[in-house]
This record gives C-alpha cells, structure tokens and sequence, in this order.
C-alpha cells in the first residue's frame, strides 16, 4: 500500500512517453535559423535517409505502391470535399493556425504556414504576371488548378487576363467553380488528366501555362503532362515545382532530396526539360516551402517558335502581339 503523501508525489510525476513528448514539441518551437536548424536537418536525416533507402530497394523489386491519377484523384476528393467556403483572403491563402515548421527566407524556422502560402502565391501570380507583360489580352492556364486559389489571386489583381483551370479531382473543379462564382470573378475551370494527350477547345490560343506542386504528384506520369505544358504555352512555361536536382549544395539540400525520393514525389523535371532542347531562361530555388524540406523551385522556359511535341493533336498558333514576333 503507497502512502497518501507518496501517491501525491507520484502523481505530479509525467509519464515519460508524455514527457518526451512535451520536450520534443518545445525543441521543435525552438527551431530557428543556427544551431537549432542544424540539429533540426541532422535529426532529420536520420529519418529519411533510410526510407529512402527502403523506397529505392522497393522500387528495383517492383513492390512500391507508386501514386497514379486515380489515387491522386481520390486523395484530393477526400480533402476538398470537406472544404467550405470562407472569405476571399482565408480561402486563397489559408485559415490563420498555430506555428509549424516550415522553410522561408532560407532557412528552417517555426512560423505560420499561412505566411509562407501567401508568400508563395504572391510570387507565382507576380511571376505570371509578369511572363503575360506586352501580350494584349492574355491567357493563362494552370496545370493541376487544385481549388483555384492561384488563378483567383491572379484575377482579382489582373482582371485583364483570362485565367483558365485544369484539374483532375472533380470534386475541386467544383469547389474551385462555387469560389469563383462566390467571389464575382470570370474563371473557367476543367476537368482534365493532364498526363494523357489534350485537346483544349477554348477558342483562342494560350499565352502562358503554369504549375504549382502539381506535376509533384506524378513521378511516373509528368513526361505527358510535361509535352502538354510545352504544346499548348505559345510565349512561356512556368513550373513552381519542388525539384530536387535543383536543391542547394547542403545538408538542406540533401535531406530535401531523400524526402523526395522516399514519398515518391517529382524527380527528373529539369533533366526532362533539357533532354527535350527547351529554352530554359531561369532556374532558381525559392527559399520557402510549406513544410522544411519541399522547397519550391521556379523554372521558367521560353515557348515562342519553339517546335511543338504534336501533343495536342494540332499546331500551336502563336499570338502576333507578342513581343519579338
């Protein structure tokens, strides 16, 4: 029989399952640029170099279970069948939560993810904007438009451009639809698998074509979402993409890429750019990312008199406002 006064003692005492897990939550909040972040990237090597590992050995055995439209399709359904809506700044850039640890101005810190989205989605439509400079009346296409929050923040600050969505989970197209009705803006969303050949009937030809951690999701299948990027864009092709051969030269850089490889993500996007002669005008590590270690890369190449890969089925005509044409 334990004493009263024992039982009190004990009781103040955690649970050291309890207890290990409060100092690993006040380690993580300690995360900021220094050696916090060093130990942060160390310890997360020690988690994913070996499922990479495992990842690889299960690939050359044939036993990985590798992602496929259908289950890409499904995920997303899942998700955004459960998603309402709010007002344009919450829905566009996310619900204010809690810090998390995310990558932004470089470096591995604990900080809003709904700072670093809308750090991502300002530079995506200031960059589209900016590829659609000197077309009169352009028009622009996002490849896997998701619920639509890149295309609406684009319309809301460039009405003059046409932006047009294709999505492969029906249930975001019509999610993605409601919003833009919601929100008075003129948006046309489609539901397309991009990795299969297209044919848009849109009535006018597309000025610039763009992808934001979509094509992310088709390691096996990217090659025809890729030649369908490069057909329809008539001035330029923008990829927002994490893309681990362009990662930096560190230990950062390093777990970024076994991550990649370990929950099958996009890999050879640049290579596949280059083996198709592309003219490839600036590739560069942005240096922030919704989780630490999924850095966006931006590429962009120049589509103007490029040959198309005839993945549409017919040629591309250019616009004869474009500059240089």
């Amino acid at each position: 029989m334990i004493d009263w006064h024992w039982r009190r003692r004990l009781a103040g005492v955690r649970h050291p399952r309890r207890l290990a897990a409060r100092l690993k939550a006040r380690a993580r909040h300690s995360v900021a640029p220094g050696p916090t972040e060093t130990a942060y990237v160390l310890m997360s090597l020690g988690k994913w170099l070996p499922r990479a590992a495992k990842a690889i050995i299960l690939r050359r055995i044939g036993r990985m279970r590798r992602r496929t439209p259908a289950t890409v399709s499904s995920s997303y359904d899942n998700v955004r069948g459960r998603v309402r809506l709010a007002d344009f700044d919450e829905f566009v850039f996310g619900k204010p939560g809690d810090p998390e640890i995310v990558l932004s101005d470089g470096h591995i810190r604990w900080r809003s993810r709904t700072e670093v989205r809308r750090i991502e989605r300002e530079h995506v439509v200031s960059v589209v904007a900016d590829a659609c400079a000197g077309i009169r009346a352009p028009v622009v296409l996002e490849v896997g438009s998701g619920t639509g929050a890149n295309l609406m923040l684009l319309s809301r600050r460039h009405p003059h451009i046409r932006a047009i969505g294709l999505e492969l989970s029906p249930v975001s197209v019509e999610l993605a639809r409601r919003a833009a009705a919601s929100f008075g803006l003129a948006i046309e969303f489609q539901e397309a698998d991009v990795s299969r050949k297209l044919v848009l009937d849109i009535g006018q030809p597309v000025d610039v074509v763009f992808s934001c951690h979509a094509l992310e999701q088709m390691p096996d299948v990217f090659s025809g979402a890729l030649d369908n990027v490069l057909a329809i864009a008539g001035s330029e092709a923008v990829f927002f993409e994490p893309v681990g051969e362009c990662y930096p030269k560190s230990m950062r850089g390093l777990v970024g890429r076994l991550r990649l490889i370990a929950v099958d993500y996009l890999n050879g996007l640049h290579a596949a750019l280059v083996d198709r002669g592309t003219e490839i005008t600036s590739v560069r590590a942005l240096g922030f990312g919704l989780t630490p270690f999924n850095e966006t890369v931006e590429i962009r190449v120049r589509t103007v008199g490029m040959d198309s890969p005839g993945s549409l089925g017919s040629p591309r005509i250019p616009r004869t406002d474009q500059p240089g044409i």
